[in-house]
This record gives C-alpha cells, sequence and structure tokens, in this order.
C-alpha cells in the first residue's frame, strides 16, 4: 500500500526491506494497522449524542401522541418502522487503515467524492426487529437489458425486489414503487414510518400514498440540525 501512495519507496528498496521499514516506522511511532469499527461522515461519539437526543424525542411521540399510541403497552413498538437507503460502492473501500496502538474504536471519516456507487439498497424494519424484505435499485432504464435481466432472476419478488434507476437513486418513482411492493404488502394498518429528510421522502405523491392509502404516519428527522439525518438510521435502538 505504501508503494501505490509513494511509488520512491520501492525505488532504492526490495519489498522486504520497504516492508521492514514500514514495520519500523510503526513501532517508532506507535501506530498499528487495525480494522475499522465504524465508517461515516461523522464521528461515532457525535452521532451518538444526536441518535439519544432523537431517540427521546421519538420515544415520547410514540408513547404519547402518534397513529400506534393506541396500541396497549410495548406492542406499539410492532407498528414502529424506520426505513433508509444505503449505497453499495464500485470500489469497495479497505477494511484496515493505521491508527495509534491501543486505540478502542477506529473511526474512518468517509468523503463524499467516495460515493459513486452503483446500487442503492433500500432496508426497513420495525423497533422491534421485525424485517421488511429490501428492494435494490441498480443503474438502468425501464424496459431495457438490464431491467429484463433483473425481472427474470430467481431472487425477484421471491426474497427481493430488483428495479432500476437511471442513476440508481431513489426518486418518486422508486419511492412509490417501495410503497406499493414492499409497505403496502408487508406491515398491519395503523403503522408510524420513521424517515430522514431526502427530498423524494417529503414529496406531496409520496406523502399522499403513505397516509391515505396505507394509513400510515409519517415523521421526518427534523431538518433544524442536519446532523440528526445521518441518526435516523440508529432510532430503533435508542426507542428501546
Amino acid at each position: 500500500m505504501g508503494a501505490r501512495f509513494e511509488p520512491r519507496l520501492l525505488s532504492d528498496r526490495s519489498e522486504r526491506a520497504a516492508s521492514e521499514y514500514l514495520r519500523r516506522f510503526r513501532l517508532r511511532n506507535r501506530l498499528s494497522v487495525r480494522r475499522i469499527t465504524h465508517r461515516g461522515t461523522k464521528q461515532r461519539s457525535e452521532m451518538e449524542n444526536v441518535a439519544s437526543a432523537f431517540g427521546a424525542s421519538m420515544r415520547w411521540s410514540t408513547e404519547n401522541n402518534s397513529i400506534v399510541s393506541v396500541f396497549p403497552g410495548h406492542s406499539k413498538y410492532d407498528h414502529v418502522y424506520n426505513m433508509d437507503q444505503t449505497s453499495i460502492y464500485i470500489d469497495m473501500n479497505p477494511n484496515t487503515t493505521i491508527t495509534f496502538t491501543g486505540d478502542k474504536n477506529v473511526d474512518v471519516v468517509q468523503s463524499m467524492t467516495e460515493n459513486s456507487f452503483r446500487a442503492s439498497v433500500f432496508l426497513c424494519a420495525s423497533a422491534t426487529g421485525k424485517k421488511m424484505p429490501p428492494i435494490i435499485v441498480f443503474a438502468g432504464v425501464p424496459n431495457a437489458d438490464v431491467y429484463q435481466e433483473l425481472l427474470n432472476h430467481p431472487l425477484h419478488r421471491d426474497r427481493v425486489i430488483l428495479t432500476v434507476q437511471r442513476k440508481a437513486y431513489c426518486h418518486e418513482r422508486v419511492m412509490l414503487d417501495w410503497i406499493d411492493e414492499v409497505w403496502g404488502p408487508g406491515a398491519s394498518n395503523q403503522r408510524l414510518l420513521l424517515l430522514d429528510s431526502l427530498k423524494t421522502h417529503k414529496m406531496a405523491s409520496v406523502r399522499t400514498k403513505l397516509e391515505e392509502d396505507y394509513c400510515s404516519e409519517v415523521e421526518f428527522v427534523p431538518t433544524r440540525d442536519h446532523r440528526l439525518s445521518a441518526a435516523n438510521g440508529r432510532v430503533s435502538d435508542a426507542l428501546l
């Protein structure tokens, strides 16, 4: 890896000598190669505080002032769901990095330039752990070759929903498909769905379909603090 970023490292050394040089350099500076334990655009400590505050607020709302408040006791959380999208990257990032010896957590701040991805995965689960089928969105055009290949895949509609969008993004059509294909059949009426503040989530057509067609209450992560949007993925843990 050293030769990749500094070609001169091997210019006057054998590969074995270069490896020994790097090993001794790490020892002198109390550095070690460690597996990454957290990757994101924010540090773990910052997100834990944000998630705790948001979780406490949502817990009060769920218990006292939501569509699921009518359910007794802990059973109301069977009807509280969180959905978010995540990306599958073409160039998968390494699992290890160099950090100081003895560090308990190995956090990596990931720049947004690394977010060139080939697919989006929609994941949804209840606060009690019930998982809905995922949707995977590949880059492609409806009714073209990639789309037809996905429709013929043996896992399509059996364990996962496969579809396409030109850039593999979550846009209006894909979000409406998720509601009809996953949210509608996958749960009972009177449900609370937690979403982040993605523009597509707030479209009138999306909200109307959720609230009127499927009797669902929608709550968004407050936009007054942009850091809360990253905490939304951990809200199920915070609620419980």
